[in-house]
């Protein structure tokens, strides 16, 4: 635990000397580190039974398997009016709104039932966990995610590298047998024409490894200019796609708010100090992984599918439960007597204050999300509901975003230029985190409106470095802002 503390708290010290007016997006996700760290401290005040350890594993795999059905069922779906907005022909992604985030998701469980199979102590509890092994392996064959797919043969290969013997002879192979199977069978039936399995073309991975590359390689730039500070947090967005046209020569073609490695993204930001947090959490999940029983090392292992799915994506970032279930293994994994230490500082009451501001925090942020879609869905035109949120900050630049757009559309009604100001100075600050073309001629469009020299002359430059290669829908006209 002191390690993950004293990471933490290096890779927020940048913060200290960053851009307050950038850094205020990058908050989000210091929150979560820090609350992940009362979660974590939280799990440690409990004494876990190998049977509570395996209870909860069942609760991993129960969870992996709903998201299983749920990306079924998004796979069966014919019409675009369903209850969440599926779009049908494209890959599954329950309820994660991203494909390689349920697949990680589901190698967790895959790996968790893995690690119950080798423990199961008969032949009818083994029937019931290679089933689900089975499922599984249809649903990631299905989803044809590199992230998931390679999760799940990262924590086969370390569970039996790891010395790990099943308590009966035929596991092994009945596993092989049942992934082998379950793969044929299901390129069996998309040749044989059955129309669920064909759903779904194979999915070509040469633009997405171009693409990953050319932001690896952004990335790699941006620490060469500034290895030892960084950029400063919040400001990776707004560099990258800069840097990868001035050094490069080269465009993404799409929003892009992360470096799809980790590592890479916090160096970017945060420079060495960053690296240095980073590799103390490393340190910390080493020592006590490697203080652990043989036994114990699998359960670390656990986490592979989604430390791997950290190096090629962000899941941490898109998905609360990713984070929690990696602390939960952390702590299943840990031994009982190695933590006897960490008990006894988090109980009682400051136990009660935290587990209450955190499920108040989660519920009000549920209903931010909840108001904020419905305000979208109407047209944008009422903001009074989404202005009298109680935790705005959960979704801080969505509430913002919409907010500012809120207030174009109440100008069209009611010209008050004082509205344009307002999204003026908002606009302008957005675009020093986001390279967002919409909001580019916005602003331009205002500047007509509200002339402005300061904001021609900033418009202009903003043009020649960036948006005049970014946005190709600007209209001829107004092609040379201000």
């Amino acid at each position: 635990m002191v390690f993950f503390i004293f990471g933490s708290l290096l890779i927020c010290l940048p913060l200290i000397w960053g851009n307050p007016e950038i850094e205020i997006y990058a908050l989000p996700r210091f929150a979560g580190l820090w609350g992940g760290m009362l979660f974590y401290l939280a799990l440690l005040q409990f004494p876990m039974s190998l049977r509570v350890k395996k209870i909860l594993l069942l609760i991993l795999i129960v969870s992996a398997l709903l998201q299983t059905i749920i990306g079924f069922w998004q796979l069966s779906l014919h019409s675009e009016d369903n209850l969440q907005e599926f779009m049908p022909g494209t890959r599954p992604y329950g309820i994660f709104q991203q494909v390689n985030v349920l697949a990680s998701f589901v190698a967790t469980g895959y790996a968790c039932t893995l690690w119950l199979l080798f423990k199961a102590e008969n032949w009818k509890v083994r029937s019931l966990l290679l089933a689900i092994i089975a499922l599984f392996t249809i649903n990631l064959d299905l989803l044809q995610s590199r992230a998931g797919i390679f999760g799940c043969v990262l924590y086969v290969i370390f569970i039996l590298l790891m010395g790990n013997r099943p308590r009966a002879k035929g596991v092994i192979p009945a596993f092989f047998c049942v992934v082998i199977i379950s793969i044929a069978v299901i390129h069996l039936m998309k040749a044989f024409g059955i129309h669920y399995f064909q759903l779904l073309d194979t999915v070509n991975k040469e633009g997405s490894n171009t693409h990953r590359w050319l932001i690896i390689q952004a990335t790699i730039a941006m620490i060469k200019e500034h290895p030892l500070l960084g950029w400063g947090y919040g400001s990776y967005e707004f560099q990258a796609e800069r840097i990868s046209l001035s050094l490069l020569n080269r465009y993404f073609g799409e929003h892009v708010s992360h470096a799809h490695n980790e590592f890479l993204f916090e160096w970017a930001e945060g420079g060495l100090l960053a690296v240095f947090g980073m590799l103390a959490f490393l340190v910390g999940y080493f020592f006590l992984m490697f203080r652990s029983t043989r036994e114990h090392m699998a359960l670390w292992g656990l986490a592979l599918p989604i430390g791997f799915h950290l190096m090629v994506e962000y899941p941490l970032i898109l998905s609360t439960p990713h984070w929690m279930t990696l602390l939960l293994i952390c702590r299943i994994a840990t031994q009982e007597q190695k933590i006897y230490e960490a008990q006894g500082v988090f109980r009682g009451v400051g136990m009660t204050v935290s587990a209450t501001a955190g499920l108040w925090f989660l519920a009000t942020g549920f209903q931010t999300g909840t108001v904020l879609t419905r305000f979208e869905r109407e047209g944008m035109r009422d903001f009074s509901a989404a202005s009298a949120l109680v935790n705005p900050w959960i979704q801080w630049e969505r509430w913002l975003y919409d907010k500012h757009n809120a207030m174009l559309i109440t100008y069209r009604r009611t010209p008050d230029k004082e509205l344009l100001k307002q999204y003026a100075l908002w606009g302008q600050q957005f675009l020093q985190y986001r390279n967002d073309p919409q909001v580019f001629m916005n602003l331009v469009r205002i500047n007509e409106v509200i002339p402005d020299d300061t904001r021609s002359r900033w418009l202009r430059k903003q043009w020649d470095e960036y948006y005049s290669v970014a946005d190709k829908t600007v209209p001829p006209d107004r092609q040379r802002p201000g």
